[in-house]
């Protein structure tokens, strides 16, 4: 458990997850009050609509690492970082760690992508051998990112 740990450390801010918002009147879109996120905190529950690939987590579980990295399909460094992250989620799954990539673009703007092959002819799907979701109405991307004042992506978030 030493090395995740400090994988955990050196990867990016912990922080647990903190509840949000409620709609404000039955029929409306929900709105979501934005919290100032902490180390410590309870990390943001994943209301994801579509998980496009790998397994949904429902709820994060107690003695699990989870790392939420938020991303996007014409991000130049994301998609460097794609084969790393894969790397890490073959190499910390039997720690019980999983990497979970959430885009703000719409579904079918992702499943695309992956369908799609970079320019060494491999696909996107099998350079992202993680859990991959669409967040279109960035209510999650809001929880953590503006939760923390975070500027930009690539971004990811260690909780547990």
């Amino acid at each position: 458990m030493k090395r995740t740990t400090a994988f955990a450390t050196a990867l990016a801010l912990s922080i647990g997850a903190a509840a949000f918002g409620q709609a404000e009147k039955a029929g409306q879109a929900t709105k979501f009050e934005i919290k100032p996120l902490h180390v410590g905190d309870a990390a943001p529950a994943l209301h994801i609509k579509h998980w496009v690939k790998g397994n949904k987590v429902a709820a994060f579980e107690p003695g699990k690492v989870y790392v939420v990295e938020f991303w996007a399909t014409w991000c130049g460094p994301c998609k460097r970082g794609m084969p790393h992250l894969t790397k890490l989620q073959q190499d910390y799954k039997d720690y019980g760690v999983t990497f979970i990539g959430v885009s703000d673009e719409d579904l079918k703007t992702v499943t695309d992508f992956l369908a799609k092959a970079d320019d060494t002819g491999t696909k996107w799907t099998d350079k992202m051998g993680y859990t991959v979701t669409t967040d279109p109405d960035q209510s999650v991307y809001e929880s953590y990112m503006f939760g923390v004042g975070a500027g930009g992506i690539p971004t990811a978030f260690i909780v547990g």
